[in-house]
């Protein structure tokens, strides 16, 4: 066995948090990541906020990573911490062994693709509707985005009437309750103290209580919560908790739609003005969106989606530690170790992806590249994947069919609170909608 070699956080290039449109992992470049790791090996100790830890990357790693689920703890992470403080006990992503195994069996049904597909015209028409509200005016295509996936969640996968305000309140919480990852420990308990965001997360937890209220009364809707509530009520499992039922509102009714409007924005500015707008408008123009099934008609926008997957993972890190002592790769791991797994730094190896750090979406259609693994893997595959899979490419196909997208600038950095500090940021990308029919 060899022992682990150790690496210098300083030997890494600090990210700017205003350039979003540079690959990051952990407030450092991912290159720089990639080319440190590329004489040290895929295993190394490193020190993060004055924790010691082991950080594993590499498509080997992944791969061993995933085939051994019960090698990993989710539970003792400052990351596991800010959900089970902000969401509860039992959120999904931070249980290990069969307590995760239960729930993840119990409500998995209510984020597959026939519910997600299931009210696909309603999903259409609002955003449809969103977008031609915004139609001529300047807009914040990330806020516009968060604003009209929440909607047409909250229509489709728990079909409950939801006004503009609280729905305002629910993207707010979201951003806000993701960005706090961003901070140190430190940090977080003030960051979360705040008043504005105390209110933002009143109002949507007393909207996850009221529709917990209307269900647990007999009211039935159709929709994904019933599914996952008809799969408790029949299940050999022991049926959802309270709290388990108002996580899965949640997961339902918001979680993830920062991510998704991310990935539109730097989609569309990565594609702005080169020959893929074109040709890709060219493959939209015969395609009915309101009626989307798939990718398979849309190889090009496919394509797309592909790559800035590959570029911009939302999630580029999962921590969580040691159950026992492991060998891994040839190195020992004591049992309690702090892991980092860096699982999208395969994104960027040359020998699997040529020119990794430049958006080359011909990648997916002259080859077949390796998978990305942008939602991660194994037992703990994000759930938040056929969301993105469903609106994805609705909406960028929306956009890029109906509109002509005058982008001044790239997505960047917006500080969410300047007199909390200079983090925890979000997205911003200033935008203006013109009808290609004027």
């Amino acid at each position: 066995m060899h022992s682990l070699p150790r690496l210098d956080l300083k030997h890494l290039q600090p990210a700017e948090n205003t350039d979003l449109c540079v690959p990051t992992v952990l407030g450092y470049t991912a290159q720089s990541w990639c080319e440190a790791l590329r004489s040290s090996g895929p295993i190394v100790q490193l020190n993060i906020d004055n924790q010691p830890c082991v950080a594993i990357s590499s498509t080997a790693a992944n791969q061993l990573a995933w085939r051994n689920p019960d090698n990993w703890s989710y539970q003792d992470t400052d990351f596991s911490t800010i959900f089970r403080t902000q969401l509860g006990p039992d959120h999904v992503t931070i249980l290990d062994g069969e307590p995760h195994r239960r729930l993840r069996k119990l409500i998995l049904p209510g984020f597959g693709a026939a519910a997600l597909r299931r009210d696909m015209q309603t999903m259409y028409s609002t955003i449809v509707q969103d977008l031609e509200s915004r139609a001529g005016q300047s807009a914040d295509l990330y806020a516009l985005a968060c604003l009209a996936m929440a909607k047409a969640l909250n229509k489709t996968q728990i079909k409950t009437a939801i006004s503009h305000p609280v729905l305002t309140s629910l993207c707010s919480f979201e951003e806000e309750f993701i960005a706090g990852l961003q901070l140190r420990p430190e940090q977080q308990s003030q960051w979360f103290a705040r008043p504005a965001y105390q209110q933002v997360r009143g109002v949507a937890f007393e909207f996850f209580n009221q529709i917990f209220t209307d269900r647990s009364q007999g009211a039935r809707r159709n929709d994904s919560l019933d599914i996952i509530l008809s799969r408790s009520e029949t299940s050999e499992f022991e049926p959802l908790s309270r709290t388990e039922i108002i996580e899965s509102i949640y997961l339902l009714s918001v979680a993830g739609v920062g991510n998704i409007a991310h990935f539109l924005c730097t989609m569309m500015w990565k594609v702005a003005g080169t020959h893929w707008q074109t040709a890709v408008q060219q493959e939209l123009s015969g395609v009915d969106l309101a009626n989307l099934e798939g990718m398979k008609q849309l190889p090009i926008l496919k394509a797309l989606i592909n790559e800035t997957e590959r570029l911009y993972a939302p999630a580029p890190v999962i921590p969580k530690r040691t159950t026992q002592r492991i060998e891994f790769l040839g190195h020992q791991i004591p049992a309690g170790t702090l892991i980092m797994h860096l699982h999208t730094l395969s994104h960027y190896d040359g020998e699997v992806y040529e020119s990794p750090f430049e958006f080359q979406p011909q990648r997916w259609i002259e080859g077949t590249p390796a998978k990305t693994n942008a939602f991660g893997g194994g037992k703990h595959l994000c759930l938040g994947m056929g969301v993105t899979r469903a609106f994805l490419p609705l909406f960028a196909g929306l956009l890029l069919k109906n509109y002509r997208v005058e982008m001044p600038a790239a997505p960047h950095g917006r500080v969410l609170d300047p007199a909390f500090g200079t983090i925890p940021v979000s997205t911003v990308m200033p935008v203006t909608l013109h009808p290609l029919t004027d």
